[in-house]
């Protein structure tokens, strides 16, 4: 007799000791998720900077920040003491985004892919169509990539 008290308080403590569990879960994945809900809403509403490297296995120091708004909108800016991008020539432009690759042979756009490391976000890859004017200037680019739901083409001037 004494066996089955034993035996039955055990599984009543089993079973309440697995019924605070699945609770205690269900409540983390709760908290989680409202948290996560949380960030991603301050990370939708918050501009992002993005250093921006050529895509190579070494470490560069960047001379141009990627910002991509709120709306998902990116500008580039160069970190280059009284140069803006409409100064900026083909040969600089190699310089500061690595190597420069064709789309198609018959489209005068041609993309640089750079390589940025955003602190909250981590590593992403980013690929910037530019196209130079006859001067060899920039005259107008566009940036597709993580977070950028509105990749337009952007004067130069």
């Amino acid at each position: 007799m004494q066996f089955f008290k034993y035996l039955l308080v055990s599984l009543l403590s089993l079973i309440v000791s697995l019924s605070s569990i699945s609770e205690s879960s269900a409540y983390n994945v709760e908290a989680h998720r409202h948290q996560k809900s949380i960030q991603d809403g301050i990370d939708d509403e918050l501009p992002k900077n993005y250093p921006v490297s050529p895509f190579v296995i070494k470490n560069l120091p960047s001379k141009a920040n990627l910002n991509i708004d709120g709306q998902g909108k990116a500008t580039i800016f160069l970190l280059i003491p009284n140069k803006s991008l409409k100064d900026l020539d083909k040969a600089t432009a190699i310089a500061i985004f690595g190597e420069l690759q064709s789309i198609r042979e018959d489209d005068p756009c041609d993309t640089f892919h750079v390589l940025t490391v955003h602190p909250m976000q981590g590593p992403n890859i980013f690929h910037i169509d530019v196209v130079f004017n006859q001067q060899q200037f920039l005259s107008k680019y566009r940036v597709r990539g993580f977070g950028i739901s509105k990749p337009e083409w952007q004067e130069v001037i």
